[in-house]
């Protein structure tokens, strides 16, 4: 229904917007493309909206390709293909920590 996908549009915003990960990045990372030192917070704010500008393309290319493989990727088989698969790279990387 179109409330639930609102409110699942919100609660993922919301999400975002908080994600502590995103958030060092923006301090980290933005600092070093602000050109003019008098106008920090204009340049802030341009840099913020083309970096959410960026993820909200990226995101709605992967909601679009995945909604189209949700049938094929509900299947028994590939559900448990992708469970093996996961489980075996997990295997292995415990194997490299602990032998290495």
């Amino acid at each position: 229904t179109i409330a639930g996908k609102a409110d699942l549009f919100k609660r993922g915003l919301i999400t975002g917007l908080l994600n502590v990960a995103m958030i060092m990045v923006a301090i980290s990372f933005f600092p070093q493309f602000i050109v003019n030192p008098h106008d920090i917070m204009r340049e802030w704010w341009v840099l913020t909206a083309l970096f959410m500008a960026v993820h909200l393309c990226w995101y709605s290319c992967l909601i679009t390709l995945l909604s189209g493989l949700r049938k094929y990727m509900l299947r028994p088989k590939v559900m448990g293909a992708i469970k093996m698969t996961t489980n075996g790279l997990l295997l292995l990387l415990v194997a490299k920590l602990i032998f290495k």
